[in-house]
């Protein structure tokens, strides 16, 4: 697994993750919701194509520009309702917010609990929400 870090004026600095082509994770570098990819070796790749791209769609993002989240590739990895709640959160407009109970809803289950595990574990938190 490769990583490299971003520094950001609102959240501090996020901790990327690629497998060498696909974006894996985006992880806050306080050790809160590490990315079980994490455990593995880690080796850092500032150089590495997908992780400049990352880099550079946060730095957009976060100067207000609204990038677009299918601009990367985002691994598609998880169980169905990890899958089911990364999508409903990729369908949150920019700059809303929304509740872990909003999310449960929109997906028609009860679980909010649940939708905030999986939240909590989402390796691609950061990119998912824009």
């Amino acid at each position: 697994m490769y990583f490299t870090e971003c520094h950001t004026p609102l959240v501090g600095t996020l901790t990327l993750l690629s497998d060498g082509s696909e974006l894996c994770g985006c992880c806050f570098s306080n050790g809160r919701h590490v990315s079980k990819d994490m455990e593995g070796e880690l080796i850092r790749r500032d150089d590495l194509a997908v992780l400049q791209e990352a880099r550079a769609w946060l730095d957009r993002y976060f100067e207000g520009l609204r990038p677009d989240p299918s601009e990367l590739p985002l691994k598609d990895q998880g169980t169905a309702f990890q899958k089911l709640v990364r999508s409903a959160m990729l369908e949150i407009p920019y700059g809303e917010a929304v509740t872990y109970g909003d999310i449960a809803h929109s997906i028609e289950t009860v679980a909010a609990g649940a939708s905030h595990r999986v939240l909590s574990e989402e390796p691609s938190v950061a990119i998912s929400t824009a």
